[in-house]
């Protein structure tokens, strides 16, 4: 019974740990825009890695991002940078290091190459009262959808998973407890 509870906390502390470690250097941030042409909002995740609020984004930032609303269905997704259909050329920009806030975030694609053409897919700006737009594939026009008000914010962690995490804590502890009483007897 001890190997098999000493197996069970192991394996627990070992699903866990990964994913916190991958938490600790990769963040989405959750980007929600007021239409223009759309009915509601235009909803984002932008995942960055290694990424400090305020400081200037760049390609090594960049894990995805993924873009809907009633007038993008489905919802576009890039998932990192080169010159696959689902990636992106570029990310520049900044997040604030206050959030919720607006923020200076562009997705460049290059669409030609003889000569170049690169065309902006998504866009979301401070300066002209937080306009934003994003491109549909396959025009990348970022006209498809726009509007002139968003905010970024910083997506919450499952509130389930603390409540996981004390749960598995309490099964090793208490794991602990009763080998540690079978010694002492």
């Amino acid at each position: 019974m001890r190997k098999i509870c000493a197996f069970i906390v192991a394996t627990a502390v070992l699903v866990l740990s990964a994913p916190i470690a991958a938490r600790a250097s990769t963040v989405t941030y959750e980007f929600i825009g007021q239409c223009e042409d759309c009915s509601g909002t235009g909803i984002g995740y932008l995942t960055l890695s290694d990424y400090t609020l305020g400081t200037d984004l760049s390609n090594s930032n960049f894990v995805s991002f993924t873009y809907q609303s009633n007038l993008i269905d489905p919802a576009i997704s890039y998932t990192g940078i080169g010159s696959a259909l689902d990636q992106i050329d570029t990310i520049i920009g900044k997040i604030p290091s206050s959030l919720p806030s607006i923020a200076d975030v562009q997705l460049i694609r290059t669409i030609s190459t003889s000569p170049i053409e690169q065309v902006t897919v998504f866009e979301s700006t401070t300066s002209g009262f937080g306009y934003w737009c994003a491109s549909a594939k396959p025009t990348y026009d970022c006209v498809s959808d726009y509007g002139f008000s968003h905010s970024w914010s910083v997506t919450p962690i499952p509130p389930a998973l603390p409540l996981f995490a004390t749960g598995v804590g309490a099964l090793g502890l208490l794991g602990w407890r009763r080998k540690r009483k079978q010694v002492a007897v």
